[in-house]
């Protein structure tokens, strides 16, 4: 009998059980899903701060379409540690990027670290907030 179990132990060893290659499949995983609504400021936090534990692929999406398509907009995903210590400093966030009514943006693949994030919004309009739909995700 335990010449048989053996050789079963020996046989899925070689041969294995199926059911998949084994290799790691990223998530995506939603970071903030949300209407925004800033008034013109240099820097308002809108969603965060989110623990991102592994390097990542971060998208975004501005939805402008039901306030016109009009908002003028920079956004930053930047680190919870800078942000609390420094404030809004668009030149050192993880991804940075500016523009007019909806617009999306997707880093390359495992660009971002692993990190605590938060996302930025300095509404540039010269008269009425920015308001628009916030889609943030991470792939890891």
């Amino acid at each position: 009998m335990r010449m048989g179990w053996l050789m079963l132990a020996v046989f899925l060893g070689v041969v294995g059980c199926g059911g998949g290659d084994g290799g790691y499949r990223p998530v995506t995983r939603v970071l903030a899903n949300m209407p925004v609504n800033v008034p013109p400021t240099p820097c308002a936090l809108v969603a965060g701060p989110v623990s991102v534990p592994s390097a990542s692929t971060m998208s975004f999406t501005i939805d402008d379409r039901r306030n016109g398509n009009y908002d003028i907009t920079h956004i930053g995903i930047i680190d919870d540690a800078t942000l609390t210590s420094s404030g809004c400093l668009f030149s050192v966030a993880a991804a940075e990027f500016s523009g007019t009514g909806s617009y999306q943006d997707t880093s390359p693949p495992g660009y971002i670290p692993p990190n605590v994030y938060d996302f930025i919004v300095e509404c540039d309009n010269a008269v009425g907030s920015c308001i628009f739909d916030l889609t943030w995700t991470a792939t890891y």
